[in-house]
């Protein structure tokens, strides 16, 4: 599905599976202004050679309520790419975005430079291929934000090896806010939970149990309660 600009997709109880493109967007690109919703509907099965396995997301808005990315590969990104500072990702109602594999960054999902919400939802058991300079098993982070809340779960993400970095969410630069959520069985990989360079981490109220290596690996100040 090509979603240009300003363009606006519904999927309800549908599937966009075994795709593939040599560019970006395997499954779906949705453009700059676009808008994609899903709701009980799965991305499941589909390759890119560059980035964004199932999705990519160009200076969009994508929104999942109670959906599935799953299975879908990629060089970056293997269930979704986000780009861009309008950019915007939210992955709610018990979605799930699992099981998807990146060579390089981002096995579940790819920020960079947006806006990701994850609410009563789970990253699961996505992972890197690279045997080096893998990073963000789960979610990887570069520039934007992401917030993870309302029990919502990062489970059994993966990095190449043990020299990879933040199995469940890598964060190179940018904000990440983690309110009432839990980590569990992260790794391999230095932050097997978290590993966290350039901005803020705000921890309130959540459960980090079972992660590989040092389970938060953050070099900025961080903040952790409850």
């Amino acid at each position: 599905i090509y979603n240009a600009s300003a363009g606006s997709v519904t999927l309800s109880a549908s599937s966009v599976v075994s795709n593939s493109a040599t560019n970006n967007g395997g499954g779906i690109w949705n453009g700059a202004a676009g808008s994609v919703t899903l709701s009980a509907s799965s991305i499941v099965s589909n390759r890119v050679i560059a980035n964004g396995g199932g999705i990519f997301n160009d200076l969009g808005t994508l929104f999942l309520a109670a959906s599935t990315v799953a299975a879908n590969s990629a060089q970056s990104g293997g269930g979704i790419y986000n780009i861009g500072a309008s950019a915007v990702v939210t992955i709610a109602d018990n979605s799930q975005v699992r099981e998807n594999v990146a060579a390089t960054f981002g096995g579940g999902l790819n920020n960079s430079g947006g806006i990701v919400m994850l609410d009563h939802s789970g990253i699961l058991s996505n992972v890197i291929t690279a045997q080096a300079f893998s990073q963000g098993g789960g979610v990887y982070i570069n520039g934007g934000a992401m917030t993870i809340t309302n029990n919502s779960l990062i489970q059994n993400n993966a990095t190449g090896n043990d020299e990879g970095a933040g199995a469940g969410v890598i964060v190179i630069n940018g904000a990440l806010t983690v309110e009432d959520s839990a980590f569990l069985f992260n790794g391999p990989g230095r932050g097997g939970a978290i590993h966290h360079g350039n901005g803020t981490l705000n921890i309130t109220g959540s459960c980090i149990v079972g992660n590989s290596d040092t389970a938060i690996d953050a070099s900025p100040p961080t903040t952790a309660t409850g």
